[in-house]
């Protein structure tokens, strides 16, 4: 893709996507095999992801967004939800 001084590796300067998600849950042990992309995959659930950087800035800290209003993202989308509605009667 060319972008090989942007991507492609953990360096200073180059542009960070992470994921970091909680491995030791109840659900997910125990561990079977050595393979962490097939326990992502098959035993490990959404609320396990703990902290999420999107280059390089922190969204997700502890589970939680780190500049996001949750509390105003669900009532902005139920009131979105009954002006639709509204609208199909």
């Amino acid at each position: 893709m060319g972008l090989e001084g942007q991507i492609g590796s953990l360096e200073a300067g180059k542009k960070a996507d992470l994921t970091l998600i909680r491995r030791r849950e109840i659900h997910a042990w125990p561990q079977v095999g050595n393979n962490p992309y097939a326990e992502v995959v098959y035993e490990h659930r959404s609320e396990d992801v703990d902290t999420v950087l999107i280059d390089g800035n922190v969204v997700l800290r502890e589970g939680h967004f780190a500049h996001i209003d949750g509390e105003e993202i669900l009532q902005n989308a139920q009131t979105e939800l009954t002006a639709l509605l509204s609208r199909t009667r």
